[in-house]
């Protein structure tokens, strides 16, 4: 190819017309090149030189160009445009490969020259906004991306550009205009920016609409997981950010800062149990009062409280008692509750000489919860019962449990000690207890309870099931 391209140039320059046979030549150089052969185009092209036709200039430097040689090409496209200074293409393209130079002072001064003839040029707008943000000159870009959005408003990389640029020279509300354009195409990480924006212009609602849209797509999308969870807590829905959180953490485990504000709201809501699990998981000396106060909550005195209760007991000698009255508790922290109770006592059953009888009773009394470490509880009280028959029972007990999970298993230990109130003493019992007692506490509290009890009255032994 290389011998009849010279064979070629012979023919050319030994007839008339030279002139003409140039524009062949650059005419079949040109066509080689659009096919990829840049080496044979510049072959066919060099034989033309020296030259002062811009269209021989061109042609070569386009060859050259394309085989990365652009520091030659620059120069040839320079004659060009002395040549011809009113040739826009060649004052283009020479801005263009004084970019790829990395002489980028150079072409910014070629574009601006053309952007001073067209000014809405878009095409001129983003070279000259690009150019800019490539010399760290950014602020000064933003002119020029407007200028181009303006004349091509749904270019999607160009906003991602100017949404970028308004970020770094500190322009939040234009930064997050950009980015409610882009809302429709953005992607999941670009919704969460989004989202971010949202946050700091204090649009929280809009924020968690954006994270819910990602969620919607990706549930298990940890920025948009994490973003809600602190929006819903910001927003006083601890009870919503709670599952963002587990769900967060199911996935980054070791991110103390997102496991430390769960097990924060799982106490704040109350829930000891769930406090305790978040609260394993957390790692270091800073952790170690949080960790003990989710400790101290789960399974323990609930703080303050009133609730309506009904208990019923009955043994292997027909005997059957209910019971029923309030119960109201001041928690004096987390981990102690104090209170006082009201009883109604319904009693029936055999006497110490086999007759069935039914008996009232009333009985007040105080007592004490706390939650020591190691989920042991400790608990205790005392209580005064009057009965209908004249007898006034003085009671104490004492309880030392601990929790396993939802399940609590408990030593309880109680002495009675029944006076007649009629006249003089003339009868007294005392009643020492001991039982075993375990139960659950999903949401209401079930006992399975025994023990046994020495009745030294009586002189009799009897065991208890309730």
């Amino acid at each position: 190819m290389r011998l009849s391209c010279g064979l070629l140039m012979a023919l050319l320059f030994a007839s008339p017309g030279v002139m003409a046979q140039a524009q062949d030549v650059v005419t079949a150089a040109t066509a080689l090149r659009l096919e990829g052969r840049a080496e044979e185009a510049e072959a066919m092209l060099r034989p033309l030189l020296p030259s002062d036709d811009p269209a021989v200039l061109a042609a070569l430097a386009e060859a050259l160009a394309d085989q990365d040689k652009t520091e030659e090409a620059v120069k040839l496209y320079e004659r060009v445009v002395e040549l011809r200074p009113d040739d826009e293409v060649a004052r283009t393209r020479l801005a263009v490969l004084l970019t790829y130079c990395g002489r980028l002072s150079d072409a910014l001064a070629r574009y601006q020259e053309l952007h001073a003839l067209h000014p809405s040029d878009p095409t001129l707008n983003l070279a000259i906004a690009e150019l800019l943000v490539d010399m760290d000159r950014s602020a000064e870009s933003v002119p020029y991306f407007e200028a181009y959005l303006a004349a091509v408003p749904d270019d999607q990389d160009v906003l991602r550009k100017l949404y970028h640029v308004y970020e770094w020279n500190n322009q939040p509300k234009k930064a997050l205009a950009v980015l409610e354009r882009l809302a429709m195409e953005l992607d999941a990480s670009m919704l969460a920016e989004l989202a971010e924006r949202y946050v700091e212009a204090e649009r929280a609602r809009d924020a968690m609409a954006v994270f819910e849209r990602i969620l919607a797509e990706d549930p298990h999308n940890l920025v948009a997981l994490k973003g809600l969870g602190q929006l819903y807590e910001w927003e006083n829905r601890p009870e919503d950010a709670l599952p963002m959180y587990e769900a967060y953490l199911e996935r980054a485990p070791k991110d103390m800062a997102v496991r430390e504000r769960a097990t924060r709201v799982a106490l704040d809501l109350g829930l000891g149990r769930v406090a305790r699990g978040l609260a394993r998981g957390l790692e270091g000396e800073r952790f170690k009062g949080l960790k003990s106060e989710a400790a101290f909550l789960d399974s323990g005195p609930k703080g303050t409280f009133v609730s309506a209760d009904y208990a019923w007991v009955t043994n292997n000698q027909r005997f059957s008692h209910h019971a029923v009255g309030p119960t109201a508790g001041y928690g004096l922290s987390r981990h102690v509750t104090l209170g006082a109770l009201y009883r109604f006592h319904h009693l029936f059953g055999p006497d110490v000489n086999k007759q069935d009888h039914t008996m009232l009773a009333h009985e007040g009394g105080i007592f004490a919860e706390s939650l020591l470490p190691l989920e042991i509880r400790l608990d205790g009280g005392a209580s005064v019962t009057a009965y209908d028959t004249g007898w006034t029972s003085f009671n104490a007990y004492a309880e030392l449990g601990r929790t396993f999970g939802p399940v609590v298993l408990a030593l309880r230990g109680e002495r009675r000690d029944l006076l007649t109130t009629a006249g003089d003493v003339l009868a007294r019992v005392v009643a020492n207890g001991v039982a075993l007692r375990a139960y659950a506490e999903p949401w209401w509290k079930l006992f399975a309870t025994g023990g046994f009890e020495y009745d030294r009255y009586s002189d009799s032994n009897n065991r208890l099931y309730g």
